[in-house]
């Protein structure tokens, strides 16, 4: 299923303007919904939109007091049309992981690549060793990080984002050499001491939220209608 926030844009004012249904826009936010929970939480444009996507699945559920279920109100739905079209700016925050078991109960989603994974488990596996040596590393590892180094970033996808970070953290550590000790400068600003690993051990944070070890945070913002993200580890 195919969606964004202009998407759900087209489906909120085909709803204000007649052209369909409060039970045909309820179903759709449902169904949308439901494709979030089940894979489609990695694509960007889906996420960025899923608590929206919450409230408005139940707008075509009736009420019933005794089992607690409360639908959506025409009020939730107007302001929903006034966030995605821009006259309401709104921030929050989505605690999110990918374990290993997703690869497996969402396999037909392309994004779930196993063997792409298993690499960042190599590497994460790498990190941990080097911060165990002290921040040395030996000639293997630095072949390994290499490899890693020129990978695609998938950038419709969460996961992409986490890619992005590490590659541009690998390509920090091997053309700094901030990993293998070499005398290379080391850029300041008014910087306190700190540990010298602290970059990383930030990598095999990123790696961590990755591979699934870990959960992470998504923080989403929507500004004159448009989203934007960042990701906490």
């Amino acid at each position: 299923m195919k969606f964004d926030v202009h998407e759900l844009q087209s489906k909120l004012d085909y709803y204000f303007t007649g052209k369909i249904s409060k039970i045909e826009l309820g179903q759709w936010a449902n169904k949308a919904y439901y494709d979030v929970l089940k894979g489609g939480y990695i694509e960007i444009e889906k996420v960025t939109i899923y608590p929206l996507l919450k409230i408005l699945s139940t707008f075509h559920v009736e009420a019933d007091e005794r089992n607690d279920v409360y639908p959506c109100t025409e009020e939730k739905v107007r302001k929903i049309k006034e966030i995605v079209d821009g006259k309401i700016d709104i921030d929050f925050d989505i605690e999110m992981s990918f374990p290993v078991q997703v690869y497996n109960m969402f396999k037909e989603r392309p994004y779930y690549d196993k063997e792409r994974r298993e690499i960042f488990v190599k590497l994460r596996n790498i990190i941990a060793c080097i911060l165990e040596q002290g921040g040395m590393i030996d000639e293997e590892m630095v072949k390994q990080l290499e490899i890693i180094r020129y990978l695609n970033y998938q950038n419709q996808t969460v996961q992409g984002i986490l890619e992005k970070h590490i590659f541009s953290i690998i390509r920090i550590l091997l053309e700094n050499s901030i990993i293998n000790g070499k005398n290379k400068e080391n850029y300041k600003l008014y910087a306190k001491k700190a540990d010298k690993n602290t970059i990383t051990k930030k990598l095999l944070d990123y790696l961590d939220g990755y591979i699934g070890n870990n959960n992470f945070h998504l923080l989403v913002s929507l500004k004159k209608g448009v989203p934007d993200i960042f990701i906490i580890v």
